[in-house]
């Protein structure tokens, strides 16, 4: 009876609060607005101002912020971590600005909710986000953002591995700035960070010689510049490429004029720097020093659970600093922390903030002498009221109630699954899918003595673990055990009571069930690292042809093994 006369008395505040607000809401431009909203990377996002934004362009009639309000409400999304509600709006977003030919807004909204995607580690979705931009950007010859675009996708490309493709990239990017229209001012800095990022690009592959050319190009260029801070990221990384040639003295003294140039701008900024001089002090022999940086880095940035996976090496730093200094246990936590540096993307949605209902209860205890003042509602407006909680509360507990059928099912999945594993030797028998609908249903044009050479060629590449390789095919196998396409379908088709991608698909997806059941280390990896190892491109189809075997997702199943390991 509490919770219902609190959750009514809540109610009543914010309904007189909305009313109170209406007419200085009203009274607001857009750029007012915008800045009443703040900063998405907040932990809470005024998603009401946002609808708000969106009816006054609606009632205006104006287009452009009608799209700018959508737009902004997928970015806040994605900020929210609610990633199925901002994958519902995208597609509607395209279909408005299609239908207003709003293509250069189009672009720069694209690269925000990239970004968006980016600094929430969905490095896959951001990727198919900046090359969206990119090929609209392309059409409409827009050369700067062409340029940001090309550097966000060689980052995520070098951050994947792909350091190759990744300098290629950077030198599209050069390209552009050839054939564009940039003011010397503009074009000089343009320069200078294509420069940068190809620098960091041969840090990360060891090549000290090339990365100390590019840096030195970039510093060059930002001699007489006026933003230090810009300066002070460019010393930074030539600091780590003194500390990859071992120069440990000048690495140290670069990281200490950055510093003095422009002091870290926030949490993050000091985090990167005291980890940087960390290592420096590390490589140094320095161990104190190290360790101090290092953990003051921890301490002050306040790692967030969904930003474990980003932290393997400050973990690992701090794990050698420790040991050196001969605290055994604190090296041992920063061991099993960095081992199992895991993302954890899928949080349940609907969890309680502690902190932000015990904020909620505060402020309305101090809004209720005002709450008395307002004027009285009628018993039906009360009624309403009473019965908006009660609907609240009802499709509150159907949620959880859903939610706890949902994990009870899964765990079944899971102990089925377990038992299958134990039960059965031989790695094909755990899942072992079947299509209705077959390619080739019958191989009696194939010879036996052929048909018993692709068994046991395929047999072999089972062995050698072939369909590991992201280019493993029907052309690449047939190919590898000398025959065709057709016969190699048809065999499978016949023996195997499946299509060839079914398959192959079978394969994987049962040796990632048992490699993550039996490897520690392979299931502190990502998603898109898991699905990279076992042949697939990306952490969405590994996550699909998952649970088509399984019945469950892939981040569920590692939870699971790790309760048990």
């Amino acid at each position: 009876m509490r919770f219902f006369k609190l959750a009514l008395l809540l109610c009543l505040f914010i309904s007189f609060n909305l009313i109170a607000q209406k007419d200085s809401l009203e009274t607001k431009t857009y750029d007012e607005l915008r800045t009443l909203i703040g900063g998405l990377e907040k932990e809470e996002i005024n998603f009401d101002l946002i609808n708000y934004y969106l009816r006054k362009a609606e009632k205006e009639r104006n287009i452009e912020q009608q799209f700018a309000a959508k737009s902004l409400f997928i970015e806040a999304s994605i900020w929210d971590r609610n990633f199925d509600r901002a994958q519902d709006s995208l597609k509607p977003l395209r279909n408005f600005s299609s239908q207003h030919e709003l293509a250069p807004q189009t672009v720069s909204s694209l690269f925000r909710i990239g970004v968006a995607y980016f600094y929430q580690g969905l490095l896959g979705k951001a990727l198919d986000i900046y090359n969206e931009a990119l090929a609209i950007s392309e059409e409409i010859k827009d050369k700067k953002i062409q340029h940001k675009l090309l550097l966000q996708i060689g980052y995520i490309r070098s951050s994947i591995g792909d350091h190759t493709e990744a300098i290629d990239i950077y030198n599209k990017s050069l390209d552009v700035l050839d054939d564009s229209d940039f003011e010397a001012i503009e074009l000089e800095k343009a320069n200078a960070q294509s420069y940068y990022y190809l620098s960091l690009t041969f840090t990360d592959i060891k090549k000290g010689d090339s990365a100390s050319y590019y840096i030195e190009k970039a510093l060059k260029l930002t001699q007489k510049e006026k933003d230090s801070c810009r300066r002070k990221y460019f010393l930074r990384s030539k600091a780590n490429i003194q500390l990859l040639n071992n120069d440990l003295s000048n690495a140290e003294n670069n990281l200490k004029k950055a510093f003095k140039l422009c002091q870290p701008s926030s949490k993050g900024d000091t985090l990167v720097f005291y980890k940087d001089l960390g290592e420096v002090y590390l490589a140094k022999k320095e161990y104190k020093k190290a360790q101090r940086y290092i953990q003051d880095a921890i301490d002050i940035y306040q790692v967030k659970e969904g930003e474990e996976g980003f932290m393997d090496d400050y973990y690992k730093l701090l794990a050698k600093a420790y040991k050196h200094t001969g605290d055994i246990e604190k090296s041992n936590f920063y061991l099993e922390k960095y081992i199992n540096t895991v993302a954890q993307f899928n949080k349940i949605k609907d969890t309680v903030n502690q902190s932000l209902k015990l904020k909620e209860v505060e402020d309305f205890k101090n809004e209720l002498s005002t709450i008395k003042q307002e004027k009285n509602l009628t018993q039906a407006h009360l009624n309403y009221l009473f019965l908006g909680a009660s609907i609240i509360v009802l499709l509150l507990l159907a949620v959880l109630l859903r939610f706890y059928r949902n994990k009870k099912k899964n765990e079944e999945k899971f102990e089925a699954l377990l038992q299958k594993i134990e039960n059965n030797n031989e790695l094909e028998r755990i899942t072992d899918s079947k299509d209705q609908v077959l390619e080739e249903k019958s191989s009696n044009d194939v010879p036996e003595e052929t048909k018993q050479n692709i068994l046991q060629g395929l047999k072999k590449l089972e062995e050698k673990e072939y369909f590991l390789r992201q280019d493993c095919n029907s052309y690449n196998v047939a190919r590898k055990i000398n025959t065709n396409t057709s016969y190699l379908s048809k065999v499978v088709n016949s023996h195997f009571g499946k299509n060839f991608n079914t398959y192959i698909n079978d394969l994987r997806i049962n040796y990632a069930i048992v490699r993550l059941k039996n490897d520690v280390i392979f299931r502190s990896y990502s998603i898109q690292s898991i699905a990279e190892e076992v042949g697939y491109k990306s952490a969405d189809s590994f996550s699909k042809y998952f649970k088509l075997n399984t019945g469950l997702n892939p981040s569920f199943y590692i939870k699971e093994i790790k309760n048990i390991a």
